[in-house]
């Protein structure tokens, strides 16, 4: 605004010389002037938005924009700023850099609080046309679950049997279940709600006792809360830090102690194969000690005998010819007598298993014999 009164000789003055200007530099100064007038307009709005809130309703002025002025009553005015211009360009009166800041801050703030409520109620909003939502869908799958419900069990009836008696009970049984399943949920409904009544009414009165006790405290009271929640608030921060350092502390720990879990497992492993192997070469050893005890006992055995084998080739003593070709001569009719011998048992033996036959057919005959005469006495 204050700019508005001094950049108005520098237009008159430009509206003067005008005639004297090229195009290109009436264009370059047209869109100047268009730019000024922009930024003008909107601290003007700003301002004038500003000013509404402080003044009452019943004495504001009307908008810049509302007032209209015809072309002769424009030019005598422009011809009075003409004149006021010349004789007091100094005089301009308008709103200072410091007050132009601390209205626009205003406004910020008053554009983020609308801002604020703006997105409060679309969440609002949101959170209501989602609960919406959700109960139509609850209600809709409700529906479709009665539908089917409804279709299995009269309608399926129906079309079997059309016209009976018992169509119709069915039909009735079904509006008599649905009837009282309606009201025992609006009996759970109504107690739900008397319930949530009773609760709204306990935090209503403990919201009004926290109010009357916070309008009890005074600044001192506030400023002492103030200062201890800063040391709960250090403390806490403290205790955070502590707990930081001790969680790194407790991560390290945690590695070395699985890395010494790990090295366990591979001893604990590496023991487990080490007893296995020290047994088997136990087992070995004992083996290899019992048959070395063998040996040791086939060694014995093996130098007796021969000690024995020498001994009786140190005192054997050829026998004579004739004395061995007669023990040979003997000998070959020993042989030949026991064979003769085993012959003979065979042949024996042959002759009692014809025997033992013989003698079984005829005890078979017999007992035949005996049972044909026994039932004629």
């Amino acid at each position: 605004m204050a700019g508005e009164a001094c950049e108005t000789p520098a237009s008159e003055l430009q509206v003067e010389d005008e005639n004297e200007l090229p195009v290109i530099q009436l264009c370059g100064l047209v869109e100047e002037l268009s730019y000024g007038n922009s930024a003008l307009k909107t601290e003007t709005e700003m301002f004038e938005k500003y000013y509404n809130k402080l003044e009452p309703r019943d004495q504001r002025l009307p908008p810049l924009s509302e007032i209209k002025i015809s072309g002769a009553e424009f030019a005598q005015l422009r011809g009075r700023r003409r004149s006021k211009s010349r004789i007091g360009i100094d005089r301009a009166l308008g709103l200072s850099v410091d007050q132009k800041c601390e209205l626009v801050q205003k406004e910020l703030e008053d554009t983020k609080e609308e801002i604020r409520h703006m997105r409060a109620n679309a969440e609002r909003d949101m959170q209501h046309h989602e609960a919406i939502i959700e109960e139509a869908e609850i209600r809709w799958a409700e529906v479709q679950r009665e539908v089917h419900e409804f279709e299995k069990d009269v309608v399926k009836t129906i079309s079997k049997k059309k016209g009976s008696i018992l169509a119709t009970q069915k039909v009735m049984k079904y509006i008599e279940d649905m009837n009282r399943r309606r009201d025992s949920i609006k009996d759970k409904l109504r107690l739900k709600n008397v319930s949530l009544k009773v609760q709204r009414k306990k935090v209503l009165s403990q919201l009004r006792q926290k109010e009357e006790v916070g309008e009890a405290l005074h600044d001192v009271d506030f400023q002492q809360l103030k200062i201890e929640n800063a040391q709960f608030l250090e403390a806490i921060e403290t205790r955070n830090q502590e707990l930081i350092q001790l969680k790194l502390a407790s991560g390290n720990t945690l590695q070395v102690l699985n890395t010494y879990k790990s090295k366990l497992q591979r001893a604990m492993e590496m023991s487990s194969s080490l007893n296995k192997e020290i047994l088997l070469r136990n087992e070995l050893l004992e083996k290899i000690e019992r048959e070395t005890i063998q040996v040791e006992e086939d060694r014995a055995k093996a130098e007796a005998l021969n000690k024995k084998l020498r001994k009786q080739l140190a005192e054997f003593r050829a026998p004579q010819v004739m004395g061995y070709v007669r023990e040979k001569i003997l000998n070959g009719d020993l042989e030949k007598s026991i064979k003769m011998w085993e012959r003979k048992v065979e042949i024996a033996e042959m002759s009692l298993k014809g025997y033992r036959k013989a003698w079984n057919k005829m005890k078979t005959t017999n007992e035949q014999l005996q049972a044909i005469c026994l039932p004629g006495k």
